[in-house]
């Protein structure tokens, strides 16, 4: 479903630019730019997210009526090492229509001479596990790793079966130069834009790791132009020779999704850090009326954070490219 992709990568841009979010009588614009900016030194947290998203007038007997109903919820803990090295863990749980999907996720990675490296784990839902067996019999996590997956990206390639967004990767970690240049888009497009695009709501009770508190609240507004400059820079991969139009197109589609008047972005301000954020989305399109709700909030922060990720052999896991062979029946090794 296009749409339903549209909205998964708004959610990545939001997760992105909440990430790199990071007092005197200060303006709203310089409040929000700094605390941009100490949100961006957080060497640990603990966080949550949820995702709304309904759809009217989807046909009932179309494989897309299945997600007519979706609820996304994740939450886990990260932490931010020397040396460009990160942690993190944490709980995805998917419904959608009806069909409930729960799943674990740890990994780590780093950044060495502009090279990423990471391996990721994510457990196999029992949902997929039960309906699969016994392929997954005595198998608890899928593996990847940027080893793995580049190696099964270039035997794709060579098989003549790459899609033609290989060269996007979606779990490409570039580092502290991609989060720089996110940073200093968001600082220069407040800093030109700020008494437009801002308003300032005051002190208000919002809902952080279940608990009510009144922080103080901005509503920033973000034009297509400035969304799309995000887009770019999220969904560019480190692969140069990438197809350009196919990206822009990509990005052209959830604009669409987006609408005209861009996105109204809610953050709520705590000790001078982002720990709140809400985007509220409605479209129409191809006689589909979509609301969509994401709601971030980040707590535990700089708190002491213990994230332990095992060795791949001390896990009953099963790699990335063993497992795309089975399914394609292709045998890759």
């Amino acid at each position: 479903m296009k749409k339903f992709k549209s909205f998964i990568g708004l959610f990545l841009m939001s997760i992105m630019v909440f990430a790199l979010s990071g007092c005197g009588a200060k303006s709203d614009k310089e409040i929000i730019i700094n605390a941009i900016e100490k949100s961006n030194s957080i060497n640990t947290c603990a966080y949550k997210a949820k995702i709304d998203i309904k759809a009217d007038g989807i046909k009932k007997d179309t494989p897309s009526a299945a997600m007519d109903k979706v609820n996304i919820e994740f939450d886990g803990k990260s932490i931010k090492e020397k040396d460009e090295q990160s942690k993190f863990q944490g709980n995805l749980k998917l419904n959608a229509s009806g069909m409930n999907v729960a799943m674990k996720m740890m990994g780590e990675a780093s950044v060495k001479n502009d090279k990423a490296n990471f391996q990721i784990f994510m457990q196999i839902p029992e949902i997929i596990k039960s309906q699969a067996a016994p392929m997954f019999e005595n198998i608890d996590y899928v593996y990847v790793s940027s080893d793995t997956l580049e190696k099964f990206e270039n035997q794709l390639k060579a098989m003549g079966q790459a899609p033609a967004e290989s060269g996007i990767n979606p779990l490409s970690i570039n580092g502290l130069d991609k989060q720089k240049e996110l940073l200093k888009s968001l600082k220069d497009y407040i800093n030109k834009n700020g008494d437009k695009i801002i308003e300032n709501k005051g002190k208000q009770e919002v809902e952080i790791n279940n608990n009510k508190e009144n922080i103080e609240i901005y509503d920033v507004k973000i034009d297509n132009a400035e969304i799309k400059k995000i887009l770019q820079d999220i969904m560019v991969s480190e692969d140069k020779s990438s197809d350009s139009k196919e990206l822009d197109k990509s990005i052209d589609e959830i604009l669409k999704a987006i609408g005209e008047e861009g996105l109204k972005v809610t953050i709520g301000i705590k000790d001078g850090y982002i720990v709140y954020e809400k985007i509220n989305m409605n479209s129409t399109a191809e006689d589909v009326k979509v609301q969509c709700s994401i709601i971030l909030n980040i707590f535990d922060i700089n708190k002491k954070i213990e994230i332990n990720i095992p060795k791949k052999e001390d896990v009953k896991s099963i790699d990335l490219m063993e497992l795309m062979g089975m399914l394609l029946g292709a045998g890759i090794q």
